[in-house]
């Protein structure tokens, strides 16, 4: 089968593209300095049989060894949306311990298996072991760190808490960890913060827009209909009753994201 080269070459800077974007992405949001300045990390685009489409220029001792690592999350997994897999066993794809990958499928239309997946390995650290920075001169590989398999640490778009706290009971460096989550916290609060505003704004737009329309229509009822009536006492009930519901109405919508709103999604907002 022949190919145009012109489009072949259109779709693989296309591609290549994304995957650049992903490691500029992974670089501004990383707290790690051996990520955002180390840039110790790499990207990938793989297709939905896992096969890879394109690399970023980032580290080659990654990308050589990821799509192994990818295999055994999809071999492991049916990933669904929101969903991402991490793994760092040698054994499985992974490199060394402290280079972690995390794999999530991309799905387009109503589709129910991935179209596509994207990679992301990069280098933590501190993963335990018997020396900081998990690069012992080791004898076996339980004293190098925490091996982890193929393994969900979210589900659906939401965190899996509770392996999240296993991994950080098994790392040096917990306060940092904990000093990000912290982070995430504040970013949180920011975010709430943001929804109650713009839901006591809404409130109050609501509140305008009835009193305007609380004090047209009574004038409007009784020129359509000659009804005798008090302008003052219906126009006040009018615009209350409105103004309430409009308010109420419009401004739950931010009230309730507020509400329900996870610290660790909060870093979506950012």
């Amino acid at each position: 089968m022949t190919r145009d080269p012109v489009e072949l070459e259109v779709f693989k800077n296309l591609y290549h593209s994304i995957a650049e974007e992903m490691g500029a992405a992974l670089r501004r949001t990383a707290f790690s300095p051996n990520i955002k300045e180390r840039r110790d990390y790499s990207c990938a685009v793989f297709d939905g049989a896992g096969q890879v489409i394109a690399m970023g220029d980032h580290m080659p001792v990654h990308l050589g060894a990821m799509p192994l690592s990818v295999r055994h999350a999809i071999d492991a997994y049916r990933l669904g949306p929101g969903d991402v897999v991490i793994v760092n066993d040698p054994f499985q794809g992974g490199t060394h311990l402290p280079d972690i990958t995390a794999v999530s499928g991309i799905f387009l239309g109503k589709e129910k298996r991935p179209s596509f997946y994207v990679a992301n390995r990069a280098h933590h650290a501190d993963v335990g072991g018997m020396s900081p920075g998990s690069m012992p001169l080791a004898r076996e590989i339980y004293q190098e760190g925490l091996r982890i398999p193929p393994v969900l640490i979210r589900r659906g778009g939401k965190m899996d808490r509770d392996l999240l706290a296993l991994v950080l009971a098994n790392v040096r460096t917990r306060i940092r960890e904990i000093g990000i989550r912290k982070a995430i916290g504040a970013t949180s609060r920011e975010i709430r913060l943001q929804f109650l505003t713009e839901a006591v704004l809404i409130s109050l737009a609501g509140g305008i827009v009835g009193t305007i329309l609380g004090l047209a229509l009574p004038f409007s009822v009784r020129f359509l209909t000659q009804w005798r009536i008090p302008i003052s006492g219906l126009s006040a009930i009018i615009a209350i009753t409105v103004a309430t519901i409009v308010g109420v109405v419009f401004g739950t919508v931010p009230a309730t994201r507020a509400a329900q709103l996870d610290p660790v999604e909060a870093l979506h907002y950012e």
